[in-house]
């Protein structure tokens, strides 16, 4: 009843990575995310520093964009 009812995007595959076991792939992936988090923004080259931005308060008065800190 159900056959001929994948999705049209959907292409088999056998390479290596498809034969690996599920617990393999769930191990590379839980690596790749902890890589990703551990990663500095400024080590990407992606970014020139950051800029931080608080609330004002009496001894600093908000800017002109409100909370964040004006543009340099």
């Amino acid at each position: 009843m159900g056959a001929g009812h994948a999705h049209r995007l959907y292409v088999p595959g056998a390479s290596p990575v498809h034969r690996l076991p599920p617990q393999c792939k769930l191990v590379a992936v839980l690596a790749f995310v902890l890589l990703v988090v551990a990663t500095p923004a400024s080590g990407s080259g992606r970014s020139r520093g950051t800029r931080r931005c608080s609330r004002p308060s009496p001894s600093r008065p908000a800017s002109r964009s409100g909370w964040c800190c004006a543009a340099s």
